[in-house]
């Protein structure tokens, strides 16, 4: 098992998939970019390769279905849904890859993208959550099995990419631009959110737009009215006539000190 599907068990399934396959990790940072630091000397040190995307990314399978209590990340939120899945990886010549497991947690981040796409967007959004029942084996079961669908339909997929630009400029950085399925994107693909921009533009139009630039790809949870807790969704208590996650866990229409909604 390497250093990266180490890690992958112990972080959200979208973030540990991008340590495990795109070498450069994920997020809105480059490579070496920490202020002052040298990335690159030569163009060519700035190109990426772009087989995550125009290839397959092998295949899925759900192992496991369970309803937690946040216990990470500051909690405070919802119970969500863990799924595990196995991934067999794609093979490509000369590699043997191994399966391994990682865990994916639908409900997770509220108010956002649970689990990201492989291109900038969402794959399941918190919104669509139904809920779970920690006291109910079965309880996420539904949720767990739809996400892996969505998983092997994306892992199947292969995009239309082209690395537009690759440049080092004299800071000694890299500078990106890369057109994905008719979509022109500036700074480093991965970015779960990262704005996409007409690419009839030129290239110094493109470089000028912010690299961290972010449309989000959510929408937040519609509210929905209630009386009590037995009105809300699975996992959310009522306050003030409106449905809102727990400290903890929601006891049915019991709310108190400690045990009700934030």
């Amino acid at each position: 098992m390497t250093k990266s599907m180490r890690i992958e068990l112990a972080l959200s399934g979208t973030w540990a998939l991008c340590f495990a396959l795109l070498p450069w990790g994920c997020g809105t940072a480059e490579p070496g970019s920490a202020p002052g630091s040298v990335e690159c000397y030569l163009d060519t040190e700035c190109q990426r390769d772009l087989s995550y995307w125009s290839e397959p990314n092998g295949s899925v399978q759900l192992v496991a279905a369970a309803c937690h209590i946040p216990t990470f990340l500051g909690g405070g939120q919802q119970p969500f849904c863990e799924c595990q899945l196995r991934r067999t990886p794609q093979p490509r010549p000369g590699e043997s890859p191994d399966p391994y497991v990682f865990s994916a947690w639908p409900g997770n981040r509220p108010g956002g993208c649970s689990e990201y796409a492989r291109t900038p967007g969402c794959s399941y959004c918190e919104r669509e959550f139904p809920g779970c029942n920690i006291d109910d084996a079965a309880s996420c079961d539904a949720v767990c099995a739809d996400f892996t669908e969505r998983e092997q339909r994306e892992f199947a997929r292969t995009f239309s990419v082209r690395e537009r630009l690759a440049l080092c400029s004299a800071q000694h950085t890299c500078e990106h631009l890369y057109e994905l399925e008719g979509k022109c994107y500036v700074g480093e693909l991965s970015r779960f959110e990262a704005r996409a921009h007409d690419c009839s533009l030129s290239d110094a139009e493109l470089l000028a737009q912010s690299t961290s630039a972010e449309t989000p790809s959510c929408a937040p949870r519609a509210e929905v009215s209630c009386a009590s807790a037995s009105d809300c969704p699975g996992g959310l208590a009522c306050k003030d006539g409106v449905c809102g996650p727990c400290v903890q866990q929601c006891q049915g229409s019991v709310e108190s000190a400690g045990n009700g909604p934030i």
